[in-house]
């Protein structure tokens, strides 16, 4: 599910990752985008969103919220795309569903023999079939995410953003011969974990405090 993400690599690879993560998420610009994005998020989605339900009366999940927010928000930080999943709707959202399914997928398989859930996963049923198709859902969204950037950045457009996929197309890989910038499935890897981090921790973070 990680693949070569930065949780889940080793060796050289972690190095690496851990290396150019470090020097993007210190970076002015990306510092300015989590700013700049988390306030608009705030201002534009949240606020809106609880005001609407001290209106209306609506009793909501705190967690759920926070979650939405941080996925919203991280999403931002990581590809430059706006999901939109907090808003006054609440429209369901694949990419927290797909990781919800996903780590009660991997705590269980901690209990179950290999040959049985890996058995379940290639023919798709149980809660390993539910990972497969969530996961499939989340990585095509993904991959059309990739796509449009690599063209905008070829005809110029994308150059000047400081979100993490940008930074990994546009990097000098000279220094780093494990990153595999030009390979899609890699990047995929990256931002996925990035966001699933971002999503959890956090969002957990500030629904106790």
């Amino acid at each position: 599910m990680l693949g070569d993400g930065i949780v889940s690599s080793d060796a050289e690879l972690w190095e690496d990752l851990r290396k150019t993560t470090h020097t993007i998420f210190n970076h002015p610009d990306f510092v300015e985008l989590s700013m700049s994005s988390t306030i608009s998020k705030l201002k534009k989605d949240l606020i809106p969103l609880l005001d609407n339900a001290a209106e209306e009366g609506i009793i909501i999940d705190l967690q759920d919220m926070m979650q939405r927010f941080m996925s919203d928000t991280s999403s931002i930080l990581m590809t430059g795309y706006d999901p939109k999943s907090l808003s006054v709707e609440l429209p369901e959202v694949e990419f927290g569903e797909a990781v919800d399914i996903s780590e009660e997928a991997i705590f269980y398989r901690h209990f179950k023999p290999m040959i049985l859930w890996k058995f379940q996963h290639w023919i798709g049923v149980g809660l390993e079939g539910k990972v497969r198709n969530s996961m499939a859902s989340v990585n095509q969204m993904l991959a059309k995410v990739i796509s449009s950037r690599r063209e905008e950045i070829s005809r110029g457009k994308g150059e000047l953003s400081m979100d993490v996929l940008t930074y990994y197309m546009n990097m000098d890989t000279t220094k780093y011969k494990f990153l595999k910038t030009k390979n899609d499935k890699f990047l995929r890897d990256v931002v996925f974990t990035l966001m699933v981090a971002g999503r959890d921790t956090t969002s957990s973070t500030l629904t106790w405090f």
